[in-house]
């Protein structure tokens, strides 16, 4: 008993200076998955079988929506040709329907059936090139949303022109996001963050080590996503968005992730649908913020095309729109009546 005294200091020393170390739990699950990096963090316990509930399911959706599956259902759609209807899987149907909704409210300014053009210019293969104009203009009249036709009864979805061909890579990672987002609430996860490489999902705070609380006098603090300088090195972070602890979606768009280079000249892949070529209005990123990382997806890509003006069309469906210019301006867009 004599030495009791000593061992208990011992400890109480030992879990006060533990105290200011201690960080709290955390997971990651990540992959290379819908042609970029995808990293789930979940704050909390439990947090590794939530997180890894989550991979799994983007996994399968990647297998369902990627053009470059040839079992696909994207994959399968492209292969049947003209006017013959092809069935598919319900995420892959709720999705084109949710795109084509989209592409009829950008009046094509976003539109899915993009792919022919995007092919000539074979952005991410060894094969990139400035196609001619004579052959834009035949890929041109393969590109339009209002010749894909779906059939709710028995989920199938047709191609009315020949040649045409579908790429939803301008919605599949929001949606996927959507998705794993939904896994992780199902699992019972409060505090998370995804990154779907520049699609990004916060739920909640990070919670704080003992330490951090010390000195924060809190318990948690809110995440922090750092917008991209599209004129700056990668990583360069000009501009950041504090979230809240609602689910909060951040998509942005911008020519400097896929280009090349000729001439001195950048051609990067976001292309408009009228032209088959780079916009030219001044715009070199655009993040949208909102509730629904699909949603947020398709109209960051549209409103690449649109530019500024373009926001109108989508009322009610963002929180804030941030530009950078080529002009160095940063234009940031609220819906009406706000800020």
């Amino acid at each position: 008993m004599k030495y009791a005294k000593y061992i208990i200091a011992v400890l109480a020393l030992f879990l006060a200076l533990s105290a200011f170390s201690f960080a709290p739990e955390s997971h990651t699950e990540s992959d290379f998955l819908l042609d970029t990096y995808v990293s789930i963090t979940v704050y909390g316990r439990h947090g590794e079988k939530a997180a890894k509930a989550a991979l799994a399911r983007v996994r399968e959706l990647d297998r369902l929506l990627s053009a470059f599956y040839p079992e696909s259902d994207v994959a399968k759609i492209n292969r049947a040709g003209a006017n013959t209807p092809t069935a598919v899987s319900e995420e892959c149907f709720h999705l084109l329907l949710r795109a084509l909704s989209l592409c009829k409210q950008s009046d094509g300014a976003f539109d899915v059936t993009i792919k022919p053009v995007m092919d000539l210019w074979g952005f991410g293969s060894d094969n990139q090139r400035i196609p001619a104009q004579n052959e834009l203009s035949a890929a041109l009249d393969k590109v339009d949303f209002r010749f894909v036709s779906l059939n709710s009864a028995d989920k199938t979805v047709t191609l009315l022109k020949e040649g045409m061909a579908i790429d939803l890579g301008g919605v599949a990672k929001g949606y996927c996001a959507d998705e794993a987002a939904e896994v992780l609430k199902n699992e019972g996860a409060e505090n998370f963050y995804l990154d779907f490489g520049g699609n990004v999902i916060t739920k909640g705070e990070i919670p704080l080590g003992l330490s951090e609380r010390l000195k924060r006098r809190a318990k948690t603090r809110p995440f922090v996503v750092g917008i991209q300088d599209p004129k700056g090195t990668r990583g360069n972070i000009f501009e950041t968005i504090t979230t809240e602890q609602a689910q909060t979606a951040i998509v942005t768009s911008g020519g400097y992730e896929r280009y090349f280079e000729e001439n001195g000249v950048n051609y990067h892949h976001i292309l408009s649908p009228a032209t088959g070529k780079q916009p030219q209005n001044g715009v070199l990123s655009v993040t949208v913020v909102g509730s629904q990382s699909e949603t947020a997806d398709a109209l960051s890509t549209a409103l690449f095309v649109l530019g500024p003006g373009g926001c109108e069309k989508f009322e009610g469906l963002f929180d804030e729109v941030l530009f950078v210019m080529d002009t160095g301006e940063v234009k940031k867009i609220y819906p009406r009546g706000e800020k």
